[in-house]
């Protein structure tokens, strides 16, 4: 395969053109195409038609590919597969009805050792809207002030899996079952990539009210957290994307925040498959 690579803005990320993800991929092929994720934190494929089996292939490139955590959510005979969608099958809802604001976030951040790669398939989407937005977390922590850099270096982030001042936290959830399979854990707001070596923001629970800062009071730590995902999420470190059907796109959730936005959900169908390669704890 020959590898082609355009900028997909001036922010992050690039397009690779000339690889059919449905088919083998060489090494020196697939060496690029990680020195680009490494690089530019997100790679684009279009015009792909894949089958499940051939996207975890994919993913498994990144990283061992576990079970989806909600297998309400996962497909029936791939439960490494999340499955975004408003469909039905036999009058049910098939997959997680999208959000119409998904909220900043980076997968899987409730487990100790969150993701490192995601990758999202478009099978169907909207033919206006239902954009992704993704920041640049390398260029936020560049951009903080010497004085913010001091302040929050080694702070630690902790999620919830119960409430906080009386607010419900509602995923992980907080049954007794669920507090076991997922315990709270304790996260860096500053974590060093482990395979380049830089530093990174790290805030990646989807609600800042399932998180306090640890040995910090609560309303000061979430003020902090708030004031940096403001900071964040300016224009200036963020990439809108847009998708058409077909399009497979691999990002890396260590150094990126990704949110939703809204769509006509009654107007339009959307079908989309995302699944993660195992990633390692922050520091």
């Amino acid at each position: 395969m020959s590898l082609e690579l355009k900028p997909l803005s001036d922010v992050m990320g690039v397009e690779a053109i000339g690889v059919d993800l449905s088919k083998p991929i060489p090494d020196d092929t697939f060496a690029e195409i990680q020195d680009a994720y490494l690089k530019h934190i997100m790679v684009l494929f279009r015009d792909q038609s894949l089958t499940l089996p051939q996207m975890m292939d994919f993913t498994a490139l990144f990283g061992e590919v576990p079970d989806h955590a909600n297998p309400k959510f996962a497909h029936p005979d791939h439960p490494e597969v999340l499955i975004l969608s408003n469909l039905k099958k036999d009058g049910k809802a098939f997959g997680a009805a999208p959000e119409d604001d998904g909220g900043w976030h980076s997968d899987n951040a409730y487990l100790k050792a969150p993701c490192s790669a995601s990758v999202f398939y478009a099978e169907i989407v909207p033919d206006e809207k239902g954009d992704t937005l993704f920041a640049d977390m390398y260029a936020v922590y560049d951009a903080l002030s010497p004085e913010m850099k001091q302040r929050i270096d080694g702070l630690k982030w902790r999620t919830h899996s119960d409430k906080i001042e009386g607010k419900e936290v509602i995923w992980p959830p907080k049954t007794p079952d669920g507090k076991a399979m997922y315990p709270d854990v304790f996260h860096p707001v500053v974590r060093t990539h482990p395979e380049t070596g830089r530093k990174a923001l790290f805030l990646c629970m989807r609600h800042i009210e399932m998180t306090t800062i640890v040995d910090m009071d609560v309303g000061e730590g979430q003020a902090l957290l708030h004031e940096l995902r403001e900071f964040s999420t300016q224009p200036k470190f963020v990439h809108t994307q847009h998708w058409d059907a077909g399009d497979v796109m691999v990002w890396d959730n260590r150094c990126s925040l990704h949110s939703a936005t809204y769509w006509d959900q009654n107007k339009y169908e959307r079908l989309i498959y995302r699944t993660f390669a195992k990633g390692d704890v922050p520091y």
